[in-house]
C-alpha cells in the first residue's frame, strides 16, 4: 500500500461538480414528481423532465466556481492523504 495525495486541477474539479449535479437533477425528476404531481398535475412533468437537469448543472456551475478555492486551500495546506493502490502505469 502506497500513500499519496489527490490534488485536482480546477478543470477536473469543475467538471466533477458539473457531474454531479446534472446526476442529481436526474435523479430529483422523480422525487419532484411524487411529491408536487396531485398539486400541479400532469403539466409537472415535461417541465421537470427538461428543468431537472438544467437546475442541476447550474447548481454545479455554482458549486464549483465557489467550491474550488476552498477545496484548493484544503489540498495544498491540510492535504488529502489516502492510502491504496494505484492501478494501471508501470506494474508496480
Amino acid at each position: 500500500m502506497k500513500e499519496f495525495t489527490v490534488h485536482l486541477s480546477f478543470q477536473s474539479f469543475f467538471k466533477t461538480s458539473v457531474l454531479i449535479g446534472f446526476c442529481f437533477g436526474i435523479g430529483a425528476i422523480p422525487l419532484v414528481a411524487l411529491f408536487n404531481f396531485a398539486r400541479v398535475g400532469a403539466s409537472l412533468v415535461p417541465m421537470s423532465i427538461l428543468g431537472g437537469p438544467v437546475i442541476g448543472i447550474s447548481y454545479g456551475v455554482v458549486a464549483g466556481l465557489l467550491g474550488y478555492p476552498l477545496y484548493y486551500w484544503l489540498s495544498k495546506n491540510v492535504g488529502f492523504k489516502m492510502t491504496g493502490n494505484l492501478y494501471g502505469g508501470d506494474g508496480d
